[in-house]
């Protein structure tokens, strides 16, 4: 199991972002913006939350894994569970303060028992340490207080 966290704060109420996570297209915004990866067949599900694919081209490999929201409680916390040749849960986690919103975004991801083994050992907590950095700064910048332009 890897399993890293980050932590960082939003100037604004939790219900602005809740309101903004739960909309596949804001989430998928706060996702690395990166070549080796892809987003889509992005899917909102009937009873809220959403589904899409990731691919990952590492290393001549094609990665895929299927993310949705299997968990949401409004205003306190989203959970989207990946599955697929890679397994694992992204938990957000949503705590009002004084000043806005305290954020923790947890990973939680198993390693595969198959040649991605060799690769997820070498560089998943660089990789996934960097993600969490990428999404909390995507976060910071994208996540704005209603009316704020």
């Amino acid at each position: 199991m890897i399993i890293d966290q980050h932590q960082f704060h939003l100037s604004m109420p939790v219900e602005e972002v809740y309101a903004f996570i739960i909309v596949a297209e804001n989430m998928l915004s706060l996702l690395p913006n990166d070549p080796a990866l892809t987003y889509s067949g992005v899917e909102t599900k009937p009873d809220g939350g959403y589904r899409y694919e990731v691919i990952y081209n590492l290393f001549r490999m094609k990665i895929v894994t299927i993310s949705e929201t299997v968990e949401l409680i409004p205003n306190e916390k989203l959970v989207i569970e990946s599955e697929g040749q890679i397994n694992g849960q992204t938990i957000w986690t949503l705590t009002p303060d004084e000043n806005g919103t305290r954020v923790t975004i947890s990973y939680e991801y198993d390693e595969p028992d198959n040649t991605l083994r060799a690769i997820t050992s070498l560089y998943a907590n660089v990789v996934i340490r960097s993600t969490l950095f990428e999404i909390a700064n995507n976060a910071q910048s994208r996540i704005k207080p209603r009316g704020a332009a």
